[in-house]
């Protein structure tokens, strides 16, 4: 149903009660009046309650939470209201509760001029140049070959013997791990991972709170950042090679110290979504290098999955280098197909290295329009609907039955329906512009 016909329907009857009030004022205010003595039972309280009215609204809240209890299963039971984004602090992004923060304040995700300069000056100051790497007291350069071929035979290294060796580790890890063999598995070097990151989140102004998607997230070279970043269990990604899920599981995340962060990464291959479940909306979508070695007709079929998935407006997809699978159907037969998925092109962007020259293309769609379904029918309205339904009724019942303590029947309520929603600020937002007063006026044009 509507929002606005509850609406209408709350105005109704808050109109029925303000004219029985006046009534019942007009009827004190006149003149004692001589009345013949009555021996009949008085009335029954219960007859002061409109009997449609009080089922009218009954049946509407079992209605109501019919439909909220048989949306749960739907993905877009989350909360999809709008929410204030971030403020970028400077050129980056002021990092919060679950950020890399911790130092008493915001900190940047990008660099800026001032961390450049201040760098260049440590190495002037101290008067640093690039030597050749050649061995030294103390340092003994070796490629990662022979790193291996010395850390399987444990030269250098100390190292427990006999049953020890098997119960002093708690996440043994495998030697072509150890010394990052992973991290040539690029056509780009390991560090490009942050540039991709800070202009990802830049591009997005997303809050460590965001939901954010990856799809080809290999040993995390971009994905760590993100990790380290969002709140835990806010990063997804799907991946579908096998050994670049080893050195993300066995290498990357405890060695940076990532593991109650709980990223939820999938072995996946089909562009299948089902195992992130039904109920997460991302702020971000994106895709580094991942199209374009896929057939073009699976890349459309995730895209399908995807728009669903993607907050209303808001959420971003991001895919890099080019659109192949597009552009080679056709500018017009392309910008048809996008169009009847919902997305819309926003534009292409670059981003530079801070640490080579290089720089990197990137395509950007948005949501254009949203299913009324999705909008009116907004699931994390219902339980304020439910709420002033539930306490309308259960304050005409005990005022029927003499009761007083309505108001602190109600408040009880208001404390219920709080605990169940702790945490999504969205509900709590509507729960309590409901519960207080004529808070209904803006309802209608927040769901415009």
């Amino acid at each position: 149903m509507n929002v606005t016909v509850w609406i209408r329907l709350y105005k109704q009857l808050n109109k029925q009660e303000k004219n029985k009030g006046k009534q019942h004022k007009h009827h004190l205010r006149s003149p004692p009046q001589k009345m013949a003595v009555n021996t009949s039972p008085g009335p029954s309280p219960l007859r002061s309650i409109s009997v449609p009215l009080l089922l009218l609204f009954l049946s509407s809240s079992a209605i109501l939470l019919l439909f909220f209890f048989t949306s749960s299963s739907s993905p877009f039971a989350f909360c999809t209201c709008p929410s204030s984004p971030t403020s970028a602090a400077g050129v980056g992004i002021g990092v919060g509760v679950g950020g890399d923060g911790g130092r008493g304040g915001k900190e940047r995700v990008s660099t800026t001029k001032e961390d450049v300069e201040w760098v260049k000056d440590q190495i002037r100051v101290n008067g640093l140049r690039m030597r050749e790497n050649v061995l030294r007291k103390g340092i003994n350069p070796r490629t990662r070959a022979q790193q291996l071929e010395d850390l399987r035979n444990y030269k250098g290294i100390s190292h427990y013997e006999g049953e020890e060796a098997d119960n002093r580790t708690a996440l043994p890890c495998p030697g072509e791990l150890l010394v990052e063999e992973h991290h040539s598995n690029y056509g780009e070097p390991w560090a490009g991972g942050r540039d991709v990151f800070e202009f990802l989140a830049e591009s997005t102004h997303i809050s460590p709170d965001a939901q954010v998607l990856e799809i080809g997230c290999g040993t995390l070279r971009v994905g760590a950042h993100f990790i380290r970043y969002l709140k835990p269990e806010h990063y997804h990604c799907l991946e579908r090679d096998e050994l670049s899920l080893m050195a993300a599981f066995r290498y990357e995340l405890p060695a940076q110290g990532l593991l109650h962060k709980r990223p939820l990464i999938v072995k996946g291959e089909d562009m299948e979504f089902s195992r992130f479940g039904t109920r997460v909306l991302y702020d971000l979508i994106y895709a580094s290098a991942v199209f374009l070695h896929m057939p073009d007709q699976l890349v459309w079929v995730g895209l399908e999955r995807l728009v669903g998935r993607l907050k209303p407006y808001d959420g971003r997809i991001f895919v890099s280098h080019n659109i192949k699978f597009c552009s080679r159907l056709g500018g017009d037969e392309c910008t048809r197909r996008l169009a009847n998925l919902g997305l819309e092109y926003l534009g292409k962007h670059t981003h530079d290295s801070i640490l080579f020259n290089h720089y990197e293309i990137w395509i950007l769609w948005h949501q254009h329009h949203v299913t009324p379904s999705r909008v009116v029918l907004e699931p994390c309205l219902v339980p304020s609907f439910v709420a002033l339904l539930l306490r309308f009724a259960v304050g005409r019942l005990l005022a029927g039955f003499g009761h007083g303590d309505s108001a602190g029947l109600e408040d009880r309520l208001e404390v219920i329906m709080d605990e169940k929603i702790d945490g999504r600020s969205c509900l709590k937002r509507f729960l309590t512009r409901a519960i207080f007063s004529d808070a209904l006026n803006d309802l209608g044009s927040l769901n415009s």
